[in-house]
């Protein structure tokens, strides 16, 4: 949850204990904590800016938005009226891609045993997303 990474009690955390799952946890409840700004309009949680189109009868768009699991990106590329292409990529594909969150997560930690690992890795796959299912194997 990088949007709460420069809070005081994360930035402290960080220094003390260098540890993924709980920085992640505890920025969760740093942001629930914070919502009540969110409706008083001192934070944006969506945003839609156009970009330069790579063809002079293309108009391109994209969009973000935070969530709870973290940064839902949209783009669109409008030609004659309609719909040419259209992409979003989720907080689940940042989150899961090769060399992402939770690959980092897992090298920086140190275990003693297989089950170590398998607890640590379902309790950090569930604190990125809770909404995936997931099945942990140790090879």
């Amino acid at each position: 949850m990088r949007r709460y990474a420069g809070h005081p009690l994360l930035r402290s955390l960080d220094v003390r204990y260098r540890d993924d799952l709980l920085m992640r946890l505890v920025a969760r409840v740093v942001e629930y904590l914070d919502m009540p700004h969110c409706f008083t309009g001192r934070l944006q949680f969506a945003s839609w800016r156009p970009v330069m189109g790579r063809r002079r009868d293309a108009n391109i768009g994209t969009g973000q938005v935070e969530t709870a699991r973290g940064r839902l990106l949209h783009r669109v590329e409008l030609a004659d009226g309609t719909i040419r292409a259209y992409k979003t990529q989720s907080p689940t594909e940042w989150n899961f891609r090769p060399r992402g969150p939770l690959w980092a997560a897992l090298m920086r930690r140190k275990v003693a045993d297989v089950q170590a690992i398998r607890a640590y890795a379902r309790l950090t796959v569930m604190a990125l997303d809770p909404c995936v299912a997931c099945d942990i194997e140790v090879a």
